[in-house]
């Protein structure tokens, strides 16, 4: 049978034509984050006075420093939040914090009208989040269906055979490599762990039974962009531990890596004229892709 006929590539190509409108959405959500979920206040010890001493200064949207005073002046809307708002520790003991709130006349005012206004964006932003994982599930169910047998013919090893069949199989992969990369840079742990509790609190546990899953996903990783300095803060063996947070098949992985790594599978040679001056230019589209992969193989990266 023609792979291009088959059902194996119409599901195949579901999934990466999913994976494309996913990364859509991420782009648009991630131009249109709210101030009030970056907006964050830091305190620290101020050892040069003769009575100890803890200085608030808070940092805007855009990873600038700003003062009391400044704050006062211009983001008060921002600031009056900050007691309504909690991070991944919300989870852990959901009835502390409700009871803060719930003892307090102006802080229920102050949440009643928060949810009114930020209610509608925050679960746009969860159903993204949630979405990546339905990805990452659909794309391990596609791989153990062929695995299993449920395409008859169309093993792995025929699949990559084909030209079609090896592009959908690489972007595949590559998709879910690149939300995750783009979910860490384009939207801020900070955004993503709020984003997240608040929907909890509002809408409850009960309206996503895939909230743990997706808690795992958008927790912090430890990178953070600052955007005023354009200043990176990388951890140790990132990003594969971050990819490893849900494994894929890694001598699958390695298979697609082999099979970019020897062969043009997007014919862009033959497109710049077989010329050597260009061969880099050509097979810079596939290098990134390898890029994406490389993470879900950290024995590759090691070596």
């Amino acid at each position: 049978m023609d792979y291009l006929q088959s059902d194996c590539h119409q599901a195949a190509l579901q999934l990466v034509s999913s994976g494309s409108a996913i990364i859509a959405e991420l782009f648009r959500l991630s131009n249109h984050i709210p101030d009030v979920f970056l907006f964050q206040m830091m305190t620290r010890e101020d050892s040069k006075r003769q009575q100890a001493a803890v200085e608030q200064t808070f940092q805007a949207a855009n990873g600038r420093t700003l003062d009391s005073t400044e704050v006062k002046l211009r983001y008060s809307e921002q600031a009056k939040y900050l007691r309504i708002m909690f991070d991944l520790t919300y989870i852990q003991d959901p009835d502390k914090y409700d009871k803060i709130i719930a003892d307090s006349a102006d802080l229920i005012e102050l949440d009643e009208s928060f949810k009114e206004s930020y209610l509608e964006i925050i679960t746009r932003f969860y159903t993204l989040f949630e979405s990546i994982f339905k990805y990452y599930n659909n794309l391990n169910t596609f791989f153990i269906d062929i695995r299993e047998g449920k395409y008859i013919e169309f093993t792995f090893e025929a699949i990559l055979q084909d030209k079609d069949g090896k592009r959908l199989m690489v972007e595949s992969v590559y998709h879910y490599g690149a939300m995750l990369m783009l979910l860490d840079r384009l939207i801020p742990f900070i955004a993503r762990e709020r984003i997240l509790t608040c929907y909890l609190r509002y809408l409850g546990s009960s309206a996503s039974p895939l909230h743990s899953k997706v808690t795992k996903l958008v927790k912090s990783t430890g990178y953070f962009l600052n955007k005023a300095t354009n200043k990176e803060t990388i951890p140790e063996k990132y990003p594969a531990n971050y990819f490893s947070r849900f494994k894929i098949d890694r001598t699958l992985v390695e298979a697609l890596i082999n099979a970019m790594k020897d062969d043009d599978i997007y014919d862009m040679i033959r497109v710049y004229g077989n010329n050597p001056q260009h061969r880099s230019a050509a097979l810079s589209n596939q290098a990134s892709i390898i890029f994406c992969l490389l993470p879900f193989c950290p024995l590759i990266m090691d070596n």
